[in-house]
């Protein structure tokens, strides 16, 4: 069926407009005022051939909320959870105000959870959050929305952009919500994001010092040391701290990574590594009175 709107009867006519004055300054206005009324004649024709289909309602009828509710269940029940999603969304519909729409909103996110649709759950459960932000729900919508931000993650070669959406929201559960019941579990995943960032971290600086870019590398490693310092990637930061800054020639920075090394974590294999280092370089660990690394440990006192 061939369609037009009034936009594009309008241009029609624009274009033809313009047309029909360039052909006048061509071969003159009166060979142009005897085909006019042709031209208008054809436009008219064109136009009345046009028409807009008539809109299409589909009637919704309104089913009680119970069976809505027990059909999404059922679905969920068999597995169907992309079917089950919108049952509950379309009990949300059709009920907008009640209690159960809030619960459906919920059990919404809940099956795309199940069917792993990672996306589809984050905005369930978000959309929950805003429209409910004092709902009795929302630590679990906080929750969830972490954990398939947390169930996304990928390997330390890759980009960490849903590790640190993780961590993000992981957060903002502990803070607002510390005493709910999921606050403990998402402490410990809190803490495996931050271990996945500080790894991160490490593999970028690793690869600069392969390649001779001490200083891309000490920033990397700092970053772990700084940001990241509850994290099982310390021990190394120092150490590799130390070897980038020897290559520098940083001998001072070197003995003083080295030194809070032995005083954290005397009994590392990362901190044999160091002192085996500085002792083939001539040198021992030695504690400094200043620098970015007494300011965070505060254990050498200052001069």
């Amino acid at each position: 069926m061939r369609y037009c709107n009034q936009i594009a009867s309008l241009f029609r006519f624009f274009y033809i407009d313009q047309q029909m004055k360039r052909a006048s300054a061509l071969f003159g206005s009166d060979h142009m005022n005897r085909i006019f009324p042709i031209v208008v004649l054809c436009l008219g024709l064109s136009l009345a051939g046009c028409s807009t289909p008539e809109p299409e309602y589909v009637e919704i009828v309104e089913e009680p909320i119970k069976v809505l509710y027990d059909r999404a269940l059922r679905s969920m029940a068999e597995g169907n959870y992309g079917k089950a999603s919108e049952q509950f969304q379309e009990l949300e519909i059709q009920h907008p105000y009640s209690e159960w729409a809030m619960r459906a909103a919920l059990m919404s996110g809940y099956v795309l959870y199940l069917k792993l649709d990672y996306a589809g759950a984050i905005l369930a459960f978000d959309r929950y959050v805003e429209l409910n932000p004092d709902g009795a729900d929302r630590p679990y919508a906080e929750y969830m929305a972490s954990v398939s931000y947390f169930e996304q993650i990928v390997d330390i070669g890759r980009d960490q952009f849903l590790t640190e959406q993780a961590a993000e929201r992981f957060l903002r559960l502990i803070e607002q919500f510390p005493n709910s019941e999921y606050a403990r579990d998402a402490r410990v995943k809190y803490d495996l994001t931050q271990d996945q960032l500080a790894g991160k971290h490490m593999d970028v600086g690793r690869f600069y010092q392969k390649r001779n870019i001490h200083t891309g590398a000490i920033n990397r490693f700092r970053r772990v040391v700084q940001d990241y310092g509850t994290t099982s990637h310390v021990p190394e930061a120092l150490f590799r701290l130390a070897e980038s800054q020897l290559f520098l020639g940083l001998r001072e920075d070197a003995q003083m990574a080295a030194a809070v090394l032995g005083h954290n974590y005397p009994n590392s294999s990362w901190y044999s590594k160091a002192y085996d280092l500085l002792v083939h370089n001539q040198l021992i660990p030695k504690a400094q009175s200043k620098g970015w690394l007494n300011e965070i440990y505060g254990i050498f006192g200052s001069s």
